[in-house]
């Protein structure tokens, strides 16, 4: 399921403890700091959600949708499809945006697609299939 702007700014009203210096920071939706930058989350997220965007920034696996970010890039078009998506982002945010939600989630994807290329942590033996 894709989550919505508003459920998005709902969930950053965890109780989370932030500080800017000394300062504790209640709400980061309303703090001048991280308001802003919360709202252009939200938008993302909406932008996602809204149904004339679905085909761009989702799929459908096993009749459920999820965000672009996850789709595992097995041939050129999914390439094309993931790198719409981003590009989507980018232009909403005229590229200033540079973690948005899709930076981590993608490069998790990818590490998830080929875990044997990821090298064990020292003094750990590494996984078996």
């Amino acid at each position: 399921m894709l989550r919505t702007g508003n459920e998005h700014l709902q969930r950053l009203r965890d109780g989370r403890a932030v500080y800017i210096g000394s300062e504790g920071v209640g709400d980061v939706t309303t703090h001048p700091a991280f308001r802003d930058a919360a709202r252009t989350v939200a938008a993302i997220y909406d932008m996602k959600a809204d149904p004339a965007n679905r085909e761009i920034m989702s799929f459908t696996e096993d009749g459920e949708q999820y965000s672009m970010y996850y789709l595992q890039a097995r041939t050129q078009d999914d390439l094309r499809r993931r790198m719409r998506a981003h590009s989507m982002i980018a232009d909403m945010t005229y590229g200033l945006f540079g973690r948005s939600p899709d930076h981590v989630a993608s490069f998790v994807t990818s590490m998830a697609m080929s875990p044997a290329s990821l090298p064990p942590a020292p003094g750990l033996s590494p996984r078996t299939p």
